[in-house]
């Protein structure tokens, strides 16, 4: 989850936010990534087991993604968080 390169900041964005993230991602323990999504406020989306979320895992289209991605959008138009 962090590098001797980032340190993520803890406390909360200061705009609308989403994490999605994988039960079994190498890059970052699940607890880590929820803590880090709940310090910034921001919702969390469990993509199940998924591994790694990047594009050198190989995942194709996501119509979840989009639909999710979508309604973000429009929360944020409504002045929803």
């Amino acid at each position: 989850l962090t590098s001797s390169d980032w340190t993520p900041a803890r406390a909360p964005l200061p705009w609308p936010s989403v994490v999605v993230t994988s039960g079994n991602d190498p890059q970052g323990a699940y607890d880590a990534v929820a803590a880090l999504a709940a310090d910034w406020g921001a919702e969390l989306i469990d993509a199940g087991e998924a591994g790694a979320l990047d594009a050198a895992s190989g995942h194709g289209p996501w119509p979840e993604g989009l639909i999710r991605l979508a309604a973000f959008i429009k929360g944020i138009g409504e002045g929803r968080r």
